[in-house]
């Protein structure tokens, strides 16, 4: 036993501690949480004095706090352990970077899977005329990419570094994971294959894999621009809301 302040304590009782010290405790990114991770998480609810708010969103899960089996790993896992162990759910749906057509894209890649959807907060009629005349998503052909860059100047959002060398050599150019966060007024991604198929209207496409990861680095990259997401694709695209763009 340990005294500390006014109370007693068994050797090793850490949540009493914190009930001491703290009235709140307050867990940013909660999405990137995984196995063990939840067990914390599970002690920290069941103490009556401490108040805890988990702040995170389930869509931009890339990273992970260790390389865990055990569950709960995937969004949904995640999210029904919240609730078995009394978490209150809130949802703040509103985006302040992207234009509404962003946004109504981006809702896609999650479809199905009880996230509501995205309001967008920018008032496109007091956007100044010259980012107002391009607004939304597009298609960019191969053979249409030089004039679209050099108008537009959009930061180029890849899978790896290795991905498109001779396009993105000298241009700002970003992995989808390390754009994580970040905000540009207009994106052009390199899409992938499952990301190709997306857009040609197989909506399972990025979905094949064994874990979130493939459709979160999707959502990531799609949401990171202002006024316009573009795809470097010649094929022909069947997601409703994206234009394919002619010079």
């Amino acid at each position: 036993m340990r005294k500390i302040g006014r109370k007693t304590y068994k050797i090793g009782c850490a949540t009493e501690r914190l009930e001491e010290i703290y009235d709140v405790i307050f867990i940013d990114e909660v999405q990137d949480l995984v196995g063990w991770d939840f067990e914390l998480l599970q002690l920290f609810s069941a103490c009556s004095d401490l108040d805890v708010i988990c702040v995170g969103d389930f869509r931009q899960t890339i990273y992970q706090t260790a390389n865990a089996q055990k569950k709960p790993k995937s969004n949904v896992e995640k999210v029904a352990y919240f609730q078995d162990i009394g978490f209150a759910q809130a949802s703040m749906n509103r985006s302040r970077r992207s234009v509404a057509s962003i946004c109504e894209f981006s809702d896609k890649i999650h479809h199905g899977l009880g996230f509501p959807s995205t309001v967008s907060d920018v008032d496109e009629r007091k956007l100044p005329a010259s980012v107002a005349e391009h607004l939304g998503v597009f298609a960019v052909k191969r053979a249409d990419f030089e004039a679209y860059y050099e108008r537009y100047r959009p930061t180029i959002l890849r899978q790896s570094h290795s991905a498109e060398q001779e396009i993105c050599s000298g241009r700002e150019a970003f992995n989808f994971g390390k754009s994580k966060g970040m905000t540009f007024g207009r994106t052009l991604i390199l899409p992938t294959g499952p990301q190709k198929a997306f857009l040609q209207g197989n909506s399972s496409a990025i979905a094949a894999g064994s874990t979130d990861k493939a459709v979160n680095a999707f959502y990531v990259a799609s949401t990171r621009a202002r006024y316009s997401t573009g795809f470097l694709l010649d094929e022909e695209v069947s997601v409703d809301g994206v234009t394919t763009w002619c010079p």
